[in-house]
């Protein structure tokens, strides 16, 4: 298995059929849903993937992003590892390139994406919404869901995501990649998530 895609799931119901078929899992590469608890009806849309991915439901309380990431991390079997958030997409080529990076040594590799602005955000910046291609070099280091991360190096540093803080965390994770390897690249030449710019998401 040469790449798992960790998708943490709450509460996403509007978005998460549109992120859940812009993948894809086959002998190279599994699709991991952590379901942290969701009452929306994103469960029951996530059901229906059951048989092409392997979903963790959790039916309590939920425990925050951190905690489904982590779960996910314990249970991928790829040798790389990305996130994909609820609300966001692969692009057409993004697996593509991820799995065309695999095996080349690096610890971690960073991609570009694509944004999609509110109409909000488009208003007080760009003067209008819509998709635009985002170099992420070397403004958005701190996203965990534009890059892929070898699963060992991870379990060798004992790298995973904080529990006690809500906001920041991927900031966080890879602080503490960073603090162990220098076996970082940033591949400019794809562009691999489509990404909401969700204003009701815990960012906004």
């Amino acid at each position: 298995m040469k790449l798992s895609i960790i998708i943490p799931v709450y509460n996403e119901k509007n978005y998460i059929r549109r992120c859940l078929d812009s993948v894809y899992s086959n002998d190279d590469v599994e699709v991991i849903i952590v379901d942290d608890g969701s009452d929306d009806g994103s469960s029951e849309i996530i059901a229906e993937y059951a048989d092409r991915f392997k979903v963790i439901r959790k039916t309590k309380t939920p425990f925050g992003v951190s905690w489904a990431r982590n779960v996910g991390m314990n249970e991928a079997q790829g040798d790389y590892i990305t996130f994909l958030d609820s609300d966001d997409e692969m692009s057409e080529f993004g697996i593509g390139s991820m799995l065309s990076v695999v095996g080349m040594g690096f610890d971690v590799v960073q991609f570009n994406h694509w944004r999609q602005q509110n109409e909000n955000r488009a208003a007080r910046f760009f003067n209008n919404a819509g998709w635009y291609a985002k170099d992420n070099l070397p403004q958005k280091w701190v996203l965990v869901w534009n890059k892929i991360y070898r699963r060992d190096f991870l379990i060798e540093n004992a790298i995973y995501f904080p529990w006690n803080i809500r906001f920041e965390e991927d900031c966080v994770f890879n602080l503490r990649c960073l603090a162990h390897t220098d076996k970082i690249v940033h591949y400019s030449t794809a562009t691999v998530i489509k990404h909401n710019d969700n204003k009701n998401s815990i960012c906004h």
